[in-house]
C-alpha cells in the first residue's frame, strides 16, 4: 500500500495562490470579492483585470468563468483598455452604418471600436451584438489593438484569415494558456487571460513607404513599451523574498526584474521601502522565503533619446490584490545524497565549481540558501542537507539555467496516537494531533496547514516555517517484513526491497521490534522508515 501526497514545495505555491499566504487587507483593491473565484482557472488574470476596471463581475457577485463572451461585451472590454473611464457617450454621434446596434447597451462602445477599425460587422450592415465571439475573432481584435493593420496582415477578406490571425497571435503570446480552439466560443475565463497576455505584449507601429497609388505598409516597428504600460502605466514587478524569520523588523525583499525590457528602476514612490516596512497593503509570509512573487504596479516612464528603450520608471501604486507567488523553475529536488535529475550539468551544492556530483545541477555565482524558510549560510545549508531524509530543492529564479536558490527542508516525523480532532471556539477553529509534539493540545487552526481528517496510526511529516506549521500525510508501505542486517544499514526487507531507518530520527524506529511480521511502515521523503505499526 502506498499513499501519495503533495510535496511541500508544490503545496506552498498552491497555498500561496489560493489560501492567502500573501494577505491583502480589505479595501486594498478596487474589485469586490467574486463568490466563484475558486472555479476560475486564470485567477491572476481575472483579479488584475478587475483591479484595472477592464472586466467586472456579474451583478450576482459571480464571475461566471464558463460563460461565453458576446460581441457587445468584447467591444466594451476593448473600449476599457483603450479609453479607460472616458464617457462612451462622447462617441454617440459616430455613424457606423450598422443597423442592429441602436438602443443596445453597448452601442457607444461598439461605435468607438468600429470607428477605429478594431471590430468589424458581420455583413449586410449588421454587427450581431448578441452573437458569441470565438477565439480567433477575439485574437484579431486584440492584434489590431496592439497596432497591426487587419487588411495588411490578412485578417480580413483573405481565405486564410484564421491562419493569419493564429500566426501573429502565437508570435505575440496572446494564446498562451488559452485551452480552446480557434472557432470555439471564447469563455469569460479565457477572455481575461487573453487580455492579460495582450497587456504584456509590446505594441507595434506600422512602417509606411510611398508606392504607386499612395502609402503602403512595408513592415512594423516593435515599440519598447507594452500595451498595459501605454494604457494603464502597468508594470509587472518581480521581487525576490529573502529572510522572513526575524522576530523584529520586516522581511528582506529585493527586486529581481521588471518589464518592459531595458528599463532602469526609479523607485521614487518608495515601493520597496513600503514592502520592507509592511505598508504596501499586503504581508509577505515566511513561507515565501527563497522564492519570488510578482506585483502589478502603476508607473510612469520616459524613453531614451533614441526612443528605443525605457530610460526611467517611477513606481506609483501597487495593485496589491494581484500579488501572488510564481513557481520557480525547479532544476532538481531530492533527498540528501540522491542524484537530482535536472537538466544542468553535475556541479556540487557546496560551491559553484566544486567536484561533488551528489546534486546534478549547476549553481549560480551567488546562490542564496534557506533552511525551513530561514536564510542560512552555505555551511549551515550543507549541514542540514547532510541529514538523510532532508529535502533539497535547487531553484532557478532568474531563468539562466543555474540554481540561485537552495532550499533545504528538514521535517519532523510522528505517528498519530488518535484521530485528528477539530472544534470551533468563538468562531475560531482549533485542532489537535494526538501524539505529535507541540500539537497534541488544542492549537489555533489558522496556524496549522493540512492534516485534517488523518486517523490513528497514520504517519505524518511536519515542518514549521515562521508561525505556520505544515502537516502532511506520509507515504506508507505494508506487508510481511523480514528483519535483516546489511552493510548499508538496512533494517528489514519487504517484497524483495530493503529499507533503512530514516535519518530524521534521533533513535530507534518507533514501533519496530526487530522481529519479522506484518507491518505498516511510514516513510520519509527519501523512502526510509521513521515509524512502524504492527498488523495482527
Amino acid at each position: 500500500m502506498k499513499r501519495l501526497r503533495i510535496k511541500l514545495i508544490s503545496l506552498l505555491f498552491v497555498l500561496g495562490l489560493f489560501s492567502g499566504l500573501l494577505s491583502v487587507p480589505a479595501g486594498a483593491a478596487s474589485n469586490v470579492p467574486l463568490s466563484d473565484l475558486s472555479q476560475v482557472t486564470h485567477r491572476e488574470a481575472v483579479l488584475l483585470m478587475t483591479d484595472l476596471g477592464v472586466i467586472q463581475g456579474k451583478t450576482d457577485g459571480t464571475y461566471a468563468p464558463k460563460e461565453n463572451v458576446d460581441r457587445a461585451t468584447m467591444a466594451k472590454l476593448l473600449y476599457g483598455i483603450l479609453m479607460g473611464e472616458t464617457d462612451p457617450t462622447s462617441f454617440s454621434s459616430v455613424d457606423t452604418g450598422l443597423t442592429d446596434i441602436a438602443g443596445n447597451w453597448a452601442e457607444n462602445y461598439i461605435k468607438y471600436c468600429y470607428s477605429v477599425g478594431i471590430i468589424s460587422g458581420k455583413g449586410n450592415n449588421t454587427f450581431d451584438p448578441d452573437g458569441v465571439v470565438n477565439v480567433a475573432s477575439a485574437a484579431k481584435m486584440l492584434l489590431v489593438t496592439l497596432g497591426y493593420d487587419a487588411v495588411d496582415r490578412g485578417y480580413a477578406s483573405d481565405p486564410l484569415w484564421a491562419d493569419n490571425i493564429t500566426r501573429d497571435a502565437d508570435a505575440l503570446g496572446l494564446l498562451e494558456e488559452i485551452n480552446q480552439y480557434s472557432f470555439e466560443p471564447l469563455t469569460r475565463d479565457n477572455a481575461a487571460q487573453m487580455i492579460y497576455n495582450a497587456l504584456f505584449a509590446y505594441t507595434r507601429t506600422p512602417d509606411y513607404a510611398l508606392r504607386e497609388g499612395g502609402q503602403t505598409i512595408v513592415g512594423y516597428t516593435t515599440n519598447p513599451t507594452t500595451l498595459g504600460l501605454e494604457m494603464f502605466g502597468l508594470l509587472r514587478y518581480t521581487i525576490l523574498v529573502g529572510d522572513t524569520s526575524a522576530t523584529q523588523g520586516p522581511p528582506t525583499v529585493s527586486y529581481f526584474s521588471i518589464s518592459p525590457r531595458g528599463s532602469a528602476i526609479s523607485d521614487k514612490a518608495g515601493i520597496m521601502g513600503q514592502i520592507r516596512s509592511g505598508q504596501a497593503g499586503f504581508a509577505i509570509g515566511p513561507e515565501l522565503a527563497g522564492s519570488y512573487a510578482v506585483l502589478y504596479v502603476k508607473g510612469e516612464y520616459s524613453l531614451s533619446a533614441g526612443g528605443d528603450s525605457i530610460e526611467k520608471l517611477t513606481l506609483e501604486k501597487i495593485y496589491s490584490s494581484t500579488l501572488s507567488p510564481q513557481p520557480l523553475r525547479v532544476l532538481g529536488s531530492s533527498a540528501a545524497g540522491v542524484p537530482i535529475t535536472g537538466d544542468a550539468a553535475g556541479i556540487s551544492l557546496t560551491s559553484p565549481g566544486g567536484a561533488n556530483t551528489a546534486y546534478l545541477a549547476r549553481l549560480d555565482s551567488s546562490p542564496a540558501y534557506f533552511i525551513n524558510g530561514k536564510a542560512a549560510t552555505l555551511a549551515e545549508a550543507n549541514g542540514a542537507a547532510s541529514v538523510r531524509g532532508a529535502m533539497v530543492d535547487l531553484l532557478d529564479a532568474n531563468g539562466n539555467g543555474k540554481a540561485d536558490m537552495v532550499k533545504v527542508t528538514v521535517k519532523e516525523t510522528g505517528i498519530l496516537t488518535g484521530d485528528v480532532e477539530t472544534r470551533w471556539v468563538d468562531g475560531q477553529e482549533q485542532v489537535r494531533f494526538p501524539g505529535l509534539s507541540g500539537l497534541s493540545d488544542w492549537t489555533d487552526g489558522s496556524t496549522v496547514i493540512g492534516g485534517r481528517g488523518l486517523k490513528k496510526n497514520d504517519g505524518v511529516l511536519v515542518v514549521k516555517i515562521g508561525g505556520t506549521t505544515y502537516v502532511e500525510e506520509a507515504d506508507s508501505v505494508s506487508g510481511y517484513a523480514v528483519a535483516v542486517g546489511s552493510e548499508n544499514g538496512a533494517l528489514l526487507k519487504m517484497d524483495g526491497k530493503e529499507y533503512r531507518a530514516s535519518g530524521l530520527l534521533t533513535g530507534k524506529v518507533p514501533g519496530w521490534s526487530g522481529v519479522s511480521g506484518n507491518y505498516v511502515f511510514c516513510l520519509d521523503d527519501n523512502g526510509d522508515i521513521f515509524g512502524a505499526v504492527a498488523v495482527n
